[in-house]
């Protein structure tokens, strides 16, 4: 089955490792622009949530449970979160290489956030009857090994949506923080992400409208990252920070990116 679940209403910083490596020559520089789409501001940050916390699943659990957001203390209220258990639980999963952003999977994200906006609903089905296979595969996502969705159309911030998704409030089965933690046998390595603000009185949904669509078509790691401008001073990616247009070249390999209007970027390592 496919692994859909849905969750209930209710200064510049470029970070680089460095280490000994051989010396490619020039020939061996990346001669192919790949681009990963071009994922709003608000996506971008999402993201960049996801691969902390698949970065360091611990100091996520830790965070989750001590947040001090009063929208996301009103739903562990409401659900009846056990904080202490969800620090337990972080501190058993493992690492995960990021996630990388994918075009088709962002256009599939899109079209079904847009789709739940307009048309006041959350299901994974679309209006059109169109399932998450569907509308990844229509988006030119095909060839995947395995592919899942995260939905949640009543999210009050970015965070919220992911401390929702992560957390699994009202969920036992934890399908969204499967998806996104890959603690199982599954483990993702591209997403798209969508999140359509909504403010109409008269619906339901918002005034987040999200979706996430994951997949794998191969065994390809990816160099991702964000360059961002740290207005703020906090050490993370923050909205309007994104640096576009700037150009992550490797050393050596077959593809190099241009930042995105996010200040992200994708770069598929091939084996050579």
């Amino acid at each position: 089955d496919d692994p859909i679940v849905g969750l209930r209403k209710q200064d510049i910083k470029v970070q680089q490792e460095h280490a000994p490596s051989l010396e490619f020559p020039k020939t061996a520089t990346p001669t192919q622009l790949y681009s990963h789409g071009d994922p709003s501001t608000n996506a971008q940050l999402m993201l960049e949530m996801i691969n902390r916390a698949r970065a360091d699943p611990s100091a996520e659990g830790i965070r989750l449970a001590t947040t001090t957001d009063p929208d996301v203390l009103n739903a562990y209220n409401y659900f009846d979160v056990d904080t202490s258990q969800v620090i337990t639980d972080f501190a058993g999963y493992p690492a995960r290489p990021p996630l990388a952003f994918n075009s088709d999977l962002i256009a599939a994200a899109i079209r079904h956030s847009t789709d739940m906006a307009l048309n006041d609903f959350q299901e994974h089905t679309g209006s059109d009857g169109s399932s998450m296979t569907d509308r990844i595969e229509a988006a030119g996502y095909t060839g995947w090994n395995t592919i899942g969705e995260n939905i949640y159309a009543y999210s009050f911030s970015v965070f919220y949506g992911h401390a929702g998704f992560n957390v699994d409030w009202g969920v036992s089965e934890l399908g969204h923080r499967q998806n996104i933690m890959n603690y199982g046998d599954t483990v993702y390595n591209e997403v798209g992400i969508a999140i359509i603000s909504e403010t109409d009185p008269s619906t339901d949904v918002g005034p987040l409208v999200i979706t996430q669509d994951f997949g794998k078509r191969s065994d390809y790691s990816f160099l991702v990252g964000v360059v961002y401008c740290d207005s703020d001073g906090d050490g993370f990616y923050g909205m309007g920070e994104g640096l576009a247009g700037v150009t992550v070249m490797p050393t050596s390999g077959t593809y190099y990116a241009i930042t995105s209007t996010s200040g992200g970027y994708a770069i598929p390592l091939s084996a050579e």
